[in-house]
């Protein structure tokens, strides 16, 4: 019986390192959503409409989930030249979520909703506060963007996908990438509803 390596046994801690962000952001989140949830209850509460690109963004970040499983089964097949081609839609769908939200805003700003509409204020500060986490995914999926096509290659991407760092770096960018589109749906929604 062959013996687990030290860290092995005690799993892996970047990956545990990313669930206790997301905990972190969860809770963030939770609070924020629960002060809106009950400022919403006062009687002076005005409701916004949320901006035609807000639901546009919705449906990109949800592709780009599904995009990135199909990133993660080619990496597993060892399809690098595939992996590279998922990583890159999944990529380009996350920089269009970025540009819908920006346009979202803008259009928040033509309409005449500032900071100064409390309503309006919580859609900012929700969806920029969600927008700077992706920031952080961006740059996770820019990374795999760029050692994926260092390795398009099969010997390339095979040597890489047997680093135990590189494949640690996939999970961890895929974990937080869906807990960004989770969290994305139940922001989107729960404003919806408001």
């Amino acid at each position: 019986m062959a013996m687990k390596s030290l860290s092995t046994s005690r799993g892996n801690p970047y990956i545990t390192i990313i669930w206790l962000v997301i905990l972190g952001s969860a809770l963030l989140f939770l609070f924020l959503l629960f002060t809106f949830f009950f400022r919403t209850q006062s009687s002076d509460w005005i409701s916004v409409e949320l901006p035609i690109p807000f639901f546009y963004s919705s449906i990109v970040i949800a592709f780009s989930s599904i995009s990135l499983n199909s990133a993660k089964r080619c990496f597993k097949v060892e399809a690098f030249n595939g992996f590279f081609s998922w990583i890159f839609v999944t990529f380009c769908l996350a920089i269009s979520f970025c540009l819908l939200q920006l346009a979202g805003w803008n259009q928040m700003v033509k309409n005449g909703i500032n900071f100064k509409n409390i309503s309006g204020a919580f859609i900012y500060i929700l969806t920029g506060l969600h927008l700077l986490h992706l920031v952080l995914g961006l740059a996770g999926l820019g990374w795999l963007l760029f050692a994926s096509y260092r390795n398009r290659r099969y010997v390339d991407g095979f040597i890489l996908s047997l680093n135990p760092a590189k494949r640690s770096l996939l999970q961890m960018v895929t974990i937080f990438w869906h807990f960004l589109g989770a969290l994305w749906w139940v922001v989107f929604l729960v404003l919806l509803a408001k």
